[in-house]
């Protein structure tokens, strides 16, 4: 009998590997940090599919910085890094990634700026 499929958190591969792109230029987490200091980068799943081989995740990214430029570039930055992803990551074969949306700003309620764009990244499941 085969054995069910296990998938790795996508949140912490992706945040891993922005972390090792953006060293020096803004921490990145999962959630939002407290205390907030600009700039800074948050991952986010918000939706896809595990089916069969793979787990399709749906991917917020969001970039706060001080100016509206700042969060701006910094969104850019990202969504670049994200071409050369596929491969292994943290121990997770990342078979694609795709655009879903694009850039766009997303103020908040603080006087930070913020950036948007989502992103679908498929990893590929193991048998445990």
């Amino acid at each position: 009998m085969l054995q069910p499929l296990v998938y790795a958190d996508v949140e912490l591969v992706v945040v891993a590997f922005l972390r090792s792109r953006l060293t020096g230029l803004a921490p990145v987490h999962v959630r939002t940090p407290s205390p907030r200091t600009t700039p800074f980068v948050t991952v986010r799943r918000s939706g896809g599919t595990a089916d069969g081989l793979f787990d399709r995740a749906l991917l917020d990214i969001f970039v706060w910085g001080s100016t509206d430029e700042e969060a701006k570039d910094l969104a850019q930055r990202c969504l670049t890094e994200f071409g050369s992803m596929r491969g292994v990551q943290g121990g997770a074969r990342v078979m694609w990634v795709s655009q879903f949306a694009g850039l766009a700003p997303a103020p908040d309620a603080s006087t930070d700026h913020r950036w948007t764009f989502s992103v679908e990244v498929a990893i590929r499941g193991v048998q445990q």
